[in-house]
C-alpha cells in the first residue's frame, strides 16, 4: 500500500523508475497471493479429508525434505485411512510442529516420523539425533510449540510426552485416543483402563536414532 501511494504520488518519474516499481509491487502481489494461500490451506489442509492423514502427513513430509534439505524417515503402522476429523488434524499439526522445530533448533539434517495405530489408540513420535535440550526447562513449559502442541492434545483428550536432553536428540510422542466409535463392544471399564494405561508412559527413557521400536506399554 505505501508502495503504491509513492507511485501515485510521483506520476512523472522516469518510465524505467516507473517499470521497475511496477515490476517490484507485481512480485509483493505474487508473495501476498502465495502467503494467504498456504495460510489458507494450513487453516485445513484439504489433502487430510481426501486422502487421509498417513498420505496427507506423507506428502507433507517430503515437501518439507525437499524445502529444508531434512531426510525424513516416514513410517506407520496400521493407521486407518478414516479417522475423526478433529483427530487427524490434531496429529498434522503436531507432525508439522515438530518438524518445523527440528530445522529451527535441532541442527540434525535427518528426522523420524512414526505413526501408529495400537490398541485403540493412535500414537505419534517424531525424532531427531540433534543438539536436543533439558526437557525440564522454559523452554518446555513456556515455549509457544509445546503450549500449542499440549492444547491440541487436551482438546481431544491426548497426552504429549517429550524426551530430550542436551546433544543427545529429542523425541516427542503423542497419544490420542480414537474415539469411543472405534472401541466396539469393549466394555466401558477395560475402554478406560487401556487409555490410563497409555497415558503413563514414563518420561524417563531416552531416545537414540536408530531405536526404532515402541515399547509395549
Amino acid at each position: 500500500s505505501i508502495e503504491l501511494e509513492y507511485v501515485s504520488r510521483h506520476t512523472e518519474m522516469p518510465e524505467t523508475e516507473l517499470r521497475t516499481k511496477m515490476l517490484s509491487l507485481m512480485a509483493d502481489a505474487e508473495d501476498i497471493s502465495e502467503d494467504l494461500h498456504r495460510i489458507s490451506h494450513q487453516l485445513h489442509p484439504s489433502k487430510i479429508d481426501h486422502l487421509g492423514l498417513v498420505k496427507a502427513a506423507k506428502n507433507f513430509a517430503q515437501e518439507f525434505e525437499k524445502h529444508y534439505e531434512l531426510k525424513i524417515n516416514f513410517h506407520e503402522n496400521g493407521v486407518p485411512k478414516r479417522l475423526p476429523g478433529e483427530l487427524s488434524l490434531c496429529a498434522f499439526r503436531i507432525i508439522q510442529e515438530c518438524l518445523r522445530n527440528v530445522v529451527k533448533h535441532s541442527g540434525a539434517r535427518e528426522a523420524e516420523v512414526f505413526l501408529e495405530k495400537t490398541d485403540h489408540m493412535l500414537r505419534l513420535r517424531v525424532a531427531d539425533a540433534g543438539q536436543g535440550f533439558d526437557a525440564v526447562s522454559d523452554q518446555i513449559t513456556y515455549g509457544l510449540g509445546f503450549i500449542g502442541m499440549r492444547e491440541r492434545l487436551r482438546s481431544v483428550g491426548g497426552k504429549l510426552s517429550i524426551y530430550s536432553e542436551p546433544m543427545r536428540g529429542t523425541r516427542i510422542e503423542a497419544l490420542i485416543p480414537l474415539g469411543d466409535e472405534t472401541y466396539g463392544d469393549l466394555p466401558a471399564k477395560v475402554i478406560e483402563e487401556r487409555i490410563k494405561r497409555f497415558n503413563a508412559i514414563s518420561m524417563q527413557r531416552l531416545f537414540s536414532i536408530t531405536d526404532t521400536t515402541l515399547e509395549e506399554v
